[in-house]
């Protein structure tokens, strides 16, 4: 026996490795075993089976362990490796799986290179396959009612191609349409250009577009784009009728469930409703194209000017903001008329007036936010919003010093409908103030005039837009 056996007074024995050890340690210093004592098992009285404290059945056989005599503990003998082996060997096994792992995936590369060229032949491939016709379209406007079907001529083939002359891009390939569900098509919104040459909408990836295009002596044209049930009848197809921009073209968006159906044919129509032009038949085209129909506007003439031969004039302080753009207002379709009574507030970003005989609110954004006056620009009314009284006196609102916060009628819309603070307007620079008998209005075919307090002249045109003086 060793002298590690007979441990000193005060010490502890390791039950592993028979090391005495300070009583105050924890954990052998020679193997590192655990010097707890191990708390003491029951033994079972049927089976003999050792089980742990507080468990009042054997977990072997089930029998009843009250009472019974705990049996004791033996310490079971931990076999452990000295460190430097453990690290030694897992650095080696580390070693063997990069070395396979390198050599695998030098096996599959090779794999995958011989498996990717057959598909990059068949990508060069489709590349260089035959082109076709390019679609692209978007239209935004109102369609008028549809027409009744019209019987095509002898002349015009039921199964036609386009004949359009548009960039290649793939082939489109005609699907039969049903000619008892014809496919009713997108409301387009209403065009907000000025009067200019346009460059040709992007097509949608997901979406196709046709396009007509003719010249600005076409604006206002009405068009009809109809379907053929394949036994020479044309039929209308409801929401793709509209007129010509005032460039003298139209477009109109296709959507999945259309792409590649057909046929269809275009038809412009003269300003006293004969028929001016028919397309040649043709189908519609597949996501991301564009289908265009050039139209031959030689023999048709210009649009009457606005403006041009009226039997009135403007009057008093419109007469010469009117002749600079007469030919966007139109003629005078009233006198001149004083309203009894205004209201005007002016804000960072505009002004707000209000009309006593209309009740109507204008919101003409001419002012720019380090304070000078605009002339031309943007304006909306209160669009059938009318006050309900709610606080006239605001709802406590803490502008930056300075400004203020709206009240009354003016408030209400400019929280509620005009974005508040955040909007174009901004804060109001001053409160609101009223004018009995100051203010002036003229209406036009196609907008109003209008005079606030001020030396200030408005003509506020239909489509958004106005121009001042």
């Amino acid at each position: 026996m060793s002298h590690y056996d007979t441990p000193a007074k005060g010490q502890n024995l390791c039950s592993n490795c028979r090391t005495p050890n300070e009583s105050w340690t924890k954990f052998c210093v020679n193997c590192g075993h655990s010097l707890t004592p191990l708390p003491a098992l029951s033994a079972c009285s049927g089976c003999g089976a050792a089980n742990a404290p507080g468990v009042k059945f054997c977990t072997t056989c089930g029998n009843p362990l009250d009472g019974q005599v705990a049996a004791p503990v033996v310490a079971v003998k931990q076999n452990t490796l000295p460190l430097k082996w453990i690290a030694t060997g897992g650095g080696i096994l580390l070693l063997l799986a990069l070395i396979g792992g390198g050599f695998f995936f030098f096996l599959r590369q090779e794999n995958t290179e011989t498996e990717i060229t057959p598909f990059v032949a068949q990508v060069v491939s489709s590349a260089t396959a035959a082109p076709s016709e390019t679609p692209s379209v978007v239209k935004t406007e109102t369609p008028l009612p549809a027409a009744t079907a019209t019987k095509a001529t002898q002349a015009e083939s039921p199964t036609p191609t386009p004949s359009a002359t548009s960039a290649p891009t793939a082939t489109l390939t005609p699907k039969p349409l049903n000619p008892n569900t014809p496919t009713p098509l997108p409301t387009p919104k209403p065009p907000t250009s000025t009067p200019a040459p346009k460059a040709t909408p992007a097509v949608p990836p997901d979406q196709g577009m046709i396009i007509l295009q003719g010249a600005p002596n076409a604006a206002g044209l009405q068009t009809q784009v109809q379907w053929g049930d394949g036994n020479g009848n044309w039929n209308n197809v409801d929401n793709w009728r509209d007129a010509l921009d005032e460039t003298g073209r139209i477009s109109w968006l296709v959507w999945a469930k259309d792409f590649n159906k057909g046929p269809f044919r275009w038809l412009v129509f003269n300003r006293d409703g004969s028929t001016q032009f028919v397309s040649a038949p043709f189908y519609l085209p597949g996501a991301g194209q564009s289908y265009l129909i050039p139209l031959d506007t030689s023999q048709i003439s210009a649009p009457p000017q606005r403006g041009e031969n009226c039997s009135s004039v403007a009057a008093g302080a419109f007469a010469n903001l009117w002749q600079s753009y007469r030919h966007l207002a139109g003629c005078p379709v009233s006198g001149l008329t004083t309203i009894p009574l205004i209201a005007e507030e002016t804000f960072e970003g505009g002004r707000m007036f209000w009309r006593s005989d209309t009740d109507d609110v204008y919101i003409a954004y001419d002012r720019s936010r380090n304070g000078a006056d605009l002339y031309e620009g943007r304006w909306e009314s209160n669009a059938g919003h009318k006050w309900d009284g709610s606080n006239p006196d605001g709802i406590g609102l803490s502008p930056p010093p300075g400004l203020m916060e709206p009240k009354r009628g003016f408030g209400w819309l400019w929280r509620n409908f005009l974005g508040g603070a955040n909007s174009s307007l901004g804060w109001a620079l001053d409160k609101e103030y009223g004018y009995d008998n100051t203010g002036q209005a003229q209406q036009f075919e196609y907008g109003v005039a209008f005079k606030g307090s001020s030396a200030k002249t408005y003509i506020l045109l239909d489509d958004g837009r106005f121009y001042a003086q």
